[in-house]
């Protein structure tokens, strides 16, 4: 019977003993084997390294101490061997031979283990190994349980790792045969508890005659030994299921194994996944430290997305989204061109209606008293001109300076045109400021607000000095006479609310499409931060 005074079964490097082995030696069995050293012994038998001289191996030989044993221990032990034996699995020490030595003691040989037991290698190998080595042993303890046996006496003691990755369970000298009721079994009634009580299950203490949930219990102990103070929630709630004290909610050995498994596939990725954002953060940091941002961003994101926990990606990737470079990368600086094309390209477009207007109202002033006709005709000429160059500009948005320049001048020309046609008191400073407003926010005037101010501010004063008879200040306050065209006939004044009313729509339109393309812009730019923030680790808090 195996029990906590068992010595686990060690096995170690052989020492037959060399020449003839006389017929009163008490360690010769057979004439087949020589014997070695003694490695294990308990109440099941005794277990010797000894060499196999018909065919050249080494193998463990177990047989009973006793010199003259009893009926019941040779029918425990023959049953040991048969069970055993018929268990070909590879995590199951295969039987060679069952026999009977020369002064009728049985004994059977079996393959030779080189390793060490379970219990000497807790705290001292890696978990990921035990628990590799503990999915084995579930393995073969539901082909057992297949075949109708259970081991009744699972322990660390009982499970050796091998030198090169195997995995056995040994000692099923109390196993139960699940078919063979009223046999040996009662042979454990007057020799007290089968099993080890440590890992016994609680069904088992009252009665031996337990099922295949006795063993899974056994395995749930040393399961719980296996992962130590720091268990994993996943696996301390599996080694909790199967300690369940109701033998029936316990899983069975395969659904075990295939949940340690899946534990060591799952961890064994996010260890790597892991490790290789750390790696990634690291060369993010140099990255920042070099002043390399492109590197440092894509770097600390692919961390990101391996492990959204790991630490310092996410302040990396905040810091490059809030703090602009002080010197964008050439990317950077061709992707912000491009949206500067863009802009003023829309810009551009939504001026294009505005200089039509303006050209559209020359044909009335044929109903009103013409003053002079040069100015009469270079103003629809300026609104046109000024209509092409911003199509031009629409299209061939990257425009040199100095043609940005003439554009400007372009514009205070055409201030200069309506000034003298309709004074420059009346729509003139309106129009004047509405497309100052539009224009000022091309790229080259945003970086010289100055040039267009002055430009345009010039645009709109010539037209009081060089039409200076058609305006007067008295005590009655300013008089307008009109400079092109007289402003003594309803036409006229009906041309003058005209013109006012067209610059309000005019003002009114540029600024829908600009305050639509700035609101498109700015929720663009929302959007983006938000799914930006979907990537950054959820703070629990």
């Amino acid at each position: 019977m195996a029990g906590p005074k068992d010595e686990p079964t060690r096995q170690y490097t052989p020492k037959p003993r060399s020449g003839s082995i006389v017929a009163d030696d008490p360690t010769k069995v057979s004439g087949a084997y020589a014997i070695g050293e003694l490695v294990g012994k308990g109440g099941g038998g005794e277990v010797y390294v000894a060499h196999d001289r018909r065919i050249g191996r080494d193998v463990a030989l177990k047989r009973l101490p006793s010199p003259a044993p009893t009926a019941d221990e040779t029918a425990r032990f023959l049953r040991e061997a048969r069970i055993q034996a018929r268990l070909e699995h590879p995590a199951i020490v295969p039987v060679y031979e069952l026999g009977k030595d020369e002064i009728g003691r049985p004994f059977f040989a079996m393959k030779r283990l080189a390793g060490k037991p379970l219990s000497e290698l807790l705290g001292v190998a890696t978990r990921e190994r035990m628990l590799r080595a503990f999915a084995d042993v579930c393995r073969a303890i539901d082909y057992a349980h297949s075949r109708g046996i259970v081991h009744r006496d699972l322990k660390p003691a009982n499970i050796v790792l091998g030198e090169f990755g195997e995995v056995y369970v040994i000692d099923w000298g109390v196993a139960r045969v699940l078919a063979d009721e009223g046999t040996i079994e009662e042979l454990a009634d007057a020799e007290g508890v089968l099993g080890t009580p440590q890992y016994m299950a609680p069904e088992q203490r009252a009665n031996p005659r337990v099922d295949r949930p006795a063993d899974v219990f056994s395995l749930g102990k040393i399961l719980a030994e296996i992962l130590g103070a720091e268990k994993p929630l996943e696996l301390d709630a599996l080694a909790t299921a199967m300690m369940h004290v109701d033998p029936s909610k316990r899983p069975t050995a395969r659904a075990c194994a295939d949940r340690i498994e899946q534990y060591l596939d799952g961890d064994r990725d996010l260890a790597r996944r892991r490790s290789l954002a750390e790696e990634l953060v690291a060369y993010a940091r140099g990255a920042l430290a070099r002043r390399q941002r492109t590197d440092a961003m894509r770097a600390a994101s692919q961390a990101l997305a391996l492990d959204p926990r790991v630490d310092g990606a996410a302040e990396i990737v905040t810091t490059l989204m809030l703090e602009p470079p002080p010197q964008p990368p050439p990317a950077l600086e061709a992707a912000l061109r491009e949206a500067d094309r863009a802009d003023i390209s829309r810009h551009a477009k939504a001026a294009i209606p505005g200089y039509l207007l303006i050209a559209a109202f020359m044909p009335l002033v044929v109903f009103t008293k013409v003053l002079v006709w040069p100015v009469i005709v270079a103003t629809p000429a300026s609104a046109l001109l000024m209509a092409v160059a911003a199509f031009r500009l629409a299209r061939q948005p990257e425009r040199a300076f100095n043609w940005m320049i003439a554009y400007a001048i372009g514009n205070a020309v055409l201030m200069v045109m309506l000034g003298m046609l309709i004074g420059p008191f009346t729509v003139v400073p309106a129009v004047a400021s509405f497309v100052t407003a539009s224009v000022i926010t091309y790229p080259t005037f945003l970086e010289r607000p100055g040039v267009l101010v002055v430009t345009m501010v010039i645009g709109w004063l010539v037209p009081i000095g060089l039409a200076h008879s058609a305006w007067t200040i008295s005590g009655e306050g300013l008089l307008l006479r009109g400079y092109a065209v007289s402003f003594g006939s309803t036409a006229a004044v009906a041309i003058m609310l005209a013109a006012s009313l067209a610059a309000v729509v005019m003002a009114g339109i540029q600024s829908t499409v600009l305050g639509r393309a700035h609101r498109a812009a700015q929720h663009k730019l929302v959007a983006q931060a938000w799914q930006l923030k979907q990537l950054l680790p959820i703070d629990p808090r």
